[in-house]
Order: structure tokens, then sequence, then C-alpha cells
């Protein structure tokens, strides 16, 4: 039977060096949904029909968006009677 392995804890340097990729991922994102935003407030003010779609992907990209069961109105239910299942988490 094999000694066990004793597992150091990591360095201080190592420790500084994983928070600092950590901290340069969250202001990637935060930048990304920023954008995001912004682009979905400039679509309001524009009229265009569906201004949340830059929030809708951004938090696609970042696997965050809510669960949700697509409710389909009748004639849209009709239409894909005959296409089989519906596949993905949302429908655009």
């Amino acid at each position: 039977m094999a000694p066990p392995t004793v597992k150091r804890p990591p360095s201080a340097a190592h420790e500084i060096k994983d928070l600092r990729r950590r901290l340069a991922v969250l202001r990637r994102e935060h930048a990304g949904l920023l954008a995001a935003a912004r682009a979905a407030v400039g679509a309001y003010y524009d009229g265009e029909p569906e201004p949340l779609a830059p929030v809708i992907d951004a938090l696609d990209e970042l696997r965050a968006l809510p669960e949700y069961l697509p409710r389909l109105t009748g004639a849209a239910e009709a239409e894909l009677a005959g296409a089989g299942p519906l596949v993905g988490r949302r429908l655009a």
C-alpha cells in the first residue's frame, strides 16, 4: 500500500495568480453584459421589436439564462405539428 500523499496548501503567489485570472474573467463577463444592456436600451429607444435580444444572447453565452417552457400560440403549434420535437433553449 502506497503511503498517503500530503497535499500542500497553494503558495501565496499561486493564489494571487488564480485570483487575478478569475478577476479578469469577471471583468470580461461584466463588460459583455454592460455592452448588451446598452445595446438593449438603444434597441428599445429605436423601437426594435425584440430589444432584449442582446441581453438574452449575452446571458446565453454565459449559460445564465433562466430555464423556461416555451409558450406557443395555437397558430404556432399548428405550424409545428409535423415538425417533430423542439430542441434548444429558446426560440428565435
